[in-house]
């Protein structure tokens, strides 16, 4: 594909640029604007093509551009977009897949019809002499936004690009938009995004996919002559990634920026979000009042169809009506009401609705986007090693855009608070006092159910009777003869909380002995909960983040016990009635998040009370 034309200073590189330039591509297309149209045959292998463009105001083809091939015309001229006409204009050329020689002049290599100037024949009159700027002190910058996530970021990017053509992105948004402008077909389309910072490709092409030409583009950066802007969301938050990227710039070739933007926007920035949406909300407004005049056009065509259709209903009828000697006023009738309504169907247009803003819209600091710049997996992972960056991470300068360093600090410090409340450890790991803890609770679950199965079995009773009075004679022939009193205790009037052996309250019957499978469960979920919530807080080691969300409750079970956790298994369908059947060992806290009642080193033996109490 090749595309050639002329483009303002203010262009992108990559043909065509909406406003700022104009070009004919090898399909035979313009691209004027917005607008995309035929007006040649395709070009292509060998082929000598010549873009001429017409700025002699005596000409009757004044600010027009014409296409040649092999020295012949093949479109008519074509007139300049009204934003091109009287702005300077450079050559531009943006390609394929193919190879190509491009001739700036003398000489032509084909002739014209005409004669006409080459570029590099162009009359001191015709041109504006341009030297390229020099930056600052000779050295180009690379700036790094640091930005808390959804919060400005890629809209303060494109207010700082937009006033600052020099600068060039990098990042794997403009791989995406690279792309799109060289016409790579992408199977899910352009709007779809899985995240701003690094969104998923998914063009089919490993080059493209594996993200090699991002890094391609990372490692020539360095070499050019050109100011730079490493967009990266997280990477820009992390000290470490922010070390990888600056030495990528090591040396003292570029002046390495670092600007923070937190906190409250500054009033310029507002002003220019304002613009965007309002921008955008007059862009549904076209939509919206396009949308509803193709359905008032469609309902228009279905009702000249019906009266269409009866007006040939009433022609057949007064045909007969002829045929059989009737009066034929019918039919007149019937078409001068056909030719009445033709005449009332008017061609209605739908006004466009005048785009404004909201109240809410107006008050926004920063808007909030469809697309998150993290998925919910990056999040969790980063976000409690964000930082603001420093002097001795290697940076020439660090500017605080909109809030001084201390402010900024605090407002990424809360940031990081307020997210450890919300977002899960997706890395966490169970430790070894979780592994210790459990491995007990598992054998004492089992003893606890084979003393259970012992003592309603009639022999399994005995025969651990027989034991126990061995072992009784067994301590009287040692000297102890000290008889000690049978003791009859009624378990139902027995207060929990004094017995000393949940294993024996009395005559060899277990506090457990009439534990159904419910009641097995319960004592399950209050242990299970109970160590889950002081393994998390051990195994993280963070002070601020002792416990963890409710609604990470499955999340974490799952990774701790190997196994699914479904509320609906309790016989419940809320989280919270579920909680309430063991609130004396686990509670939900204002704030959301599940509270240990009972410290780490309580006795198992307690949690059969506490089910038994219950």
């Amino acid at each position: 594909l090749l595309r050639v034309g002329f483009a303002s200073s203010d262009s992108s590189v990559i043909l065509p640029d909406v406003a700022e330039s104009v070009c004919f591509d090898s399909e035979g297309n313009l691209y004027t604007g917005k607008e995309r149209k035929k007006v040649a045959q395709k070009f292509g292998h060998s082929q000598v093509v010549a873009v001429v463009l017409n700025l002699d105001a005596a000409s009757a083809n004044a600010n027009t551009i014409s296409m040649f091939v092999n020295g012949l015309r093949v479109c008519e001229p074509q007139p300049l977009p009204p934003s091109l006409v009287g702005k300077p204009l450079y050559p531009a050329v943006a390609y394929r897949n193919i190879s190509l020689q491009v001739n700036l002049g003398p000489c032509v290599l084909r002739p014209l019809p005409f004669k006409c100037h080459t570029v590099n024949c162009a009359k001191p009159s015709d041109f504006v002499a341009k030297k390229p700027s020099l930056p600052e002190n000779g050295k180009h910058e690379v700036i790094f936004p640091v930005g808390v996530p959804d919060e400005a970021t890629f809209d303060w990017l494109d207010q700082f690009l937009s006033a600052n053509k020099n600068h060039v992105e990098l990042s794997d948004r403009s791989v995406l938009d690279w792309a799109a402008k060289s016409g790579i077909q992408r199977p899910k389309g352009y709007s779809w995004r899985t995240t701003n910072d690094k969104p998923d490709m998914g063009f089919g092409l490993p080059l493209l996919d594996d993200s090699s030409v991002s890094e391609m583009m990372a490692a020539a950066a360095p070499v050019m002559e050109r100011n730079f802007v490493v967009m990266a969301v997280k990477g820009n938050l992390v000290a470490e990634d922010r070390k990888a990227a600056l030495e990528n710039f090591a040396g003292t070739r570029f002046t390495k920026v670092a600007k923070v933007i937190m906190g409250g926007s500054s009033a310029e920035y507002k002003a220019w979000i304002q613009e965007q949406m309002l921008a955008n909300n007059r862009l549904k407004a076209e939509a919206d009042a396009r949308r509803k005049t193709q359905e008032l056009a469609r309902k228009k065509l279905e009702e000249e169809r019906r009266k269409k259709a009866e007006a040939a209903k009433k022609a057949r009828e007064a045909k007969e009506r002829k045929n059989k000697g009737e009066d034929i006023e019918a039919k007149a009738d019937a078409e001068m009401e056909e030719a009445e309504a033709a005449a009332n169907m008017e061609e209605e247009e739908v006004a466009i609705e005048p785009a404004s803003l909201t109240d809410a819209e107006k008050a926004l600091s920063f808007r909030k986007k469809d697309v998150p710049d993290l998925s919910p997996k990056e999040m969790s992972l980063s976000f409690a090693k964000f930082s603001i960056p420093s002097m001795e991470e290697g940076f020439d300068r660090i500017d605080f855009e909109w809030l001084p360093e201390d402010k900024c600090k605090e407002y990424l410090r809360d940031f990081v608070s307020a997210k450890k409340l919300t977002e899960r450890v997706e890395d966490l790991q169970p430790g070894e006092w979780f592994a210790t803890r459990l491995s007990e609770w598992k054998k004492l679950l089992t003893t606890w159910k084979r003393k259970q199965q012992e003592f309603k079995d009639p022999a399994a009773r005995k025969k651990a009777a027989a034991a126990k009075k061995a072992a009784d004679e067994k301590d009287g022939a040692e000297g102890n003869d000290e008889e000690k009193p049978k003791m009859h205790i009624n378990a139902e009037d027995l207060d929990v909380f004094s017995v000393e052996d949940v294993m024996d309250v009395g005559g060899g019957e277990p506090l457990f002995a009439k534990y159904s499978y419910e009641d097995w469960c319960l004592l399950s979920l209050r242990v299970e909960l109970h160590l889950l919530i002081h393994a998390f807080r051990h195994d993280l080691g963070d002070p601020e983040r002792a416990t963890f969300h409710e609604s990470h409750l499955a999340f974490y079970y799952n990774k701790y016990y190997k196994m699914p956790f479904k509320v609906k298994n309790f016989g419940v369908d809320k989280l919270e009635d579920l909680i309430d059947m063991a609130k004396d060992t686990a509670e939900i806290s204002g704030k959301g998040c599940l509270e240990a009642q009972l410290s780490d080193d309580t006795p198992m033996d307690n949690f059969v009370k506490l089910t038994e109490d219950h």
